[in-house]
């Protein structure tokens, strides 16, 4: 009698333990689904806000408008690295009176800017002897001026068409812009003038009687077009008195060809 009592008692408490087993089996189980349920509303989130966050970039940097920097009347020398800021040009007439040494690089123009070519009219900066501008980004540039001297301009990978008037500019560098296609020059007293690197279509199609020094580019022979140098020699042949002349001379990499430059 008391034998079967405690059978009987061990069998009702393996019963609570295997009870006890299957419920903290299902809280486990449960509790691992609310966990991947959690990551991937984590994933959803972080994904949108990704998203966001490109669709956003743009909207969201920082404009830098010219006609807020000081014009101080002793201002001469202004030098801006934008880092690729968007920039505001001015869409009325700023005074620089004092300014006569400008450099402009890596930036964006935004839609609603001025153009920068007023920002450069003799009108704003009435002083203003040299311009560099690198990695600026214009479609189009006018720029007249009867003050300007010395004028550089690298790799303004959009600008598709430059006019230029300027009677009084003595060195001219424009290289390395890809896009440029339509150039317009009057510069009589042009005496240093370099044009290196830019779009084939590009040329200058006025006589230059006063460059003494004078840097191009050519491409080798190996090209296919027969033409490819036209311009660049109609380039030559227009300043007629150069004394000195630098050419960069492009040659395409082929293997073939190179042994004939490597021999010893």
């Amino acid at each position: 009698m008391l034998h079967d009592q405690e059978e009987e008692d061990n069998d009702q408490l393996k019963e609570l333990v295997e009870d006890e087993e299957e419920e903290e089996e299902d809280n486990y189980s449960g509790g691992q689904g609310d966990d991947e349920e959690e990551e991937e509303e984590g994933e959803e989130v972080e994904d949108h806000y990704t998203s966001d966050e490109g669709d956003d970039k743009e909207t969201t940097t920082p404009v830098i408008s010219l006609d807020e920097l000081p014009s101080s009347a002793k201002l001469e020398t202004m030098r801006l690295f934008l880092g690729c800021a968007r920039v505001r040009f001015p869409s009325t007439s700023v005074i620089f009176t004092s300014l006569t040494d400008l450099a402009l690089q890596w930036l964006k123009v935004t839609v609603d800017s001025g153009d920068l070519g007023r920002l450069l009219l003799s009108e704003c900066c009435p002083r203003l002897h040299s311009i560099m501008l690198k990695h600026s980004g214009t479609k189009e540039l006018v720029l007249q001026t009867s003050t300007l001297l010395e004028l550089t301009m690298y790799s303004m990978d959009k600008m598709e068409s430059l006019e230029l008037r300027a009677p009084s500019l003595r060195a001219l560098e424009i290289t390395s812009c890809d896009e440029l296609k339509v150039l317009t020059l009057s510069a009589c007293r042009l005496e240093q003038l370099v044009f290196s690197g830019n779009c084939l279509e590009a040329g200058i199609h006025v006589d230059l009687p006063c460059v003494k020094q004078l840097g191009i580019d050519l491409v080798s022979h190996l090209y296919t077009d027969n033409d490819i140098n036209d311009t660049r020699i109609a380039l030559l042949r227009r300043c007629t008195s150069a004394t000195c002349l630098v050419v960069d001379l492009e040659i395409p990499p082929v293997r073939s060809i190179y042994p004939l430059f490597c021999t010893v």
